[in-house]
């Protein structure tokens, strides 16, 4: 089933009689307002989406429209999702759009929203191709006249809303984006301009003195430790020489020593990671509660920037304390 008219059911193939459309001879369904004037007048929505039709049944009878039994019984889904089951037919009525009249078939449907419904029969029977900007068709050209309604819309207040949806009213929710505007550019944003030193394009040198420094605490009386090197490829010796120039590394004697290796990374890039194993065995462990993981996840609601310190160096990059930097040559 389909919405505006589409049939579950066949039915027989005569001029003047009801045809059983197939299932893929629907189409897209768009509606489109004919027109809507004075109480004379009835509300016609052309819905390309339909392949047949249809009338409001309270509108056949204030009009004394005269109507048959249709050959077949269809089950056919209104425009609001409704299945109802349409069994009667007004043939050849009159249909007058600004002084011409055209011959439609209706198929009586009890629907409150509109008066008439033109679907594809119609338009095919009448060659109707529609123009939605200069709103004419083809052919012999009808100028077709939107109806502006007098006065201006009126504004109630949410808790009016919200009384009138418990009387039953019927209540509509648009949401309209503009899908031109483009990603925002974060060069754009004026926090991120005024901590531009949070935000370099390049990572250079250590962090900034804080408070707060890393400290490593090994038993008393721990002999220094210090594991021969691994071996270092030229791609990696060019690597120690480009964290050297950028001041992440220094040249320093220490009778501490680990080795180092690097990991190939997603980007083709290096990653320097430190053996530091031997030397974890001597320290002596903090101890203090963990935080869940769901709570660091509730800590980041509503964040969108974050800084690329952490993102690139994969920890939250701390100083070491002075007097524990010997321990951490490699």
């Amino acid at each position: 089933m389909s919405r505006g008219g589409s049939i579950s059911r066949g039915g027989s193939r005569k001029r003047d009689e009801i045809v059983a459309y197939k299932p893929e001879t629907r189409v897209p369904a768009r509606a489109y307002v004919v027109q809507t004037r004075d109480e004379r007048d009835a509300t016609d929505v052309v819905d390309p989406g339909s392949s047949h039709s249809y009338v409001n049944f309270d509108m056949v009878k204030s009009r004394n429209m005269i109507y048959e039994m249709s050959k077949v019984t269809m089950s056919v889904s209104s425009p609001l999702g409704q299945i109802v089951l349409v069994d009667q037919v007004c043939k050849r009525c009159p249909l007058e759009i600004q002084i011409l009249v055209f011959l439609v078939n209706l198929l009586i449907m009890p629907f409150d929203d509109f008066d008439v419904i033109l679907g594809m029969d119609w338009l095919t029977e009448h060659g109707v191709v529609l123009d939605c900007q200069r709103k004419n068709k083809e052919g012999k050209v009808i100028e077709v006249y939107g109806f502006k309604r007098n006065g201006s819309n009126r504004i109630i207040s949410s808790m009016q809303v919200d009384k009138l949806s418990k009387q039953g009213c019927e209540a509509f929710l648009a949401y309209v984006i503009n899908s031109k505007t483009g990603s925002e550019n974060i060069s754009n944003i004026q926090t991120v301009c005024d901590f531009s030193d949070v935000f370099p394009e390049e990572l250079t040198g250590l962090p900034p003195d804080r408070e707060v420094k890393f400290a490593i605490q090994v038993f008393p009386g721990t002999t220094l430790v210090s594991i021969a090197s691994y071996r270092v490829a030229s791609t990696e010796l060019k690597e120690f020489k480009d964290l050297l120039e950028r001041d992440f590394i220094r040249l320093s004697i220490s009778y501490w020593g680990a080795p180092v290796l690097f990991v190939k990374k997603k980007d083709g890039s290096m990653r320097l990671c430190i053996n530091y194993r031997q030397l974890n065995k001597l320290k002596i462990k903090n101890r203090y509660p963990i935080l869940l993981i769901d709570d660091l996840f509730d800590q980041l609601k509503g964040a969108s920037i974050f800084s690329k310190i952490d993102l690139r160096s994969g920890y939250y990059p701390l100083k070491v304390k002075d007097s524990d930097v010997p321990k951490t040559v490699f």
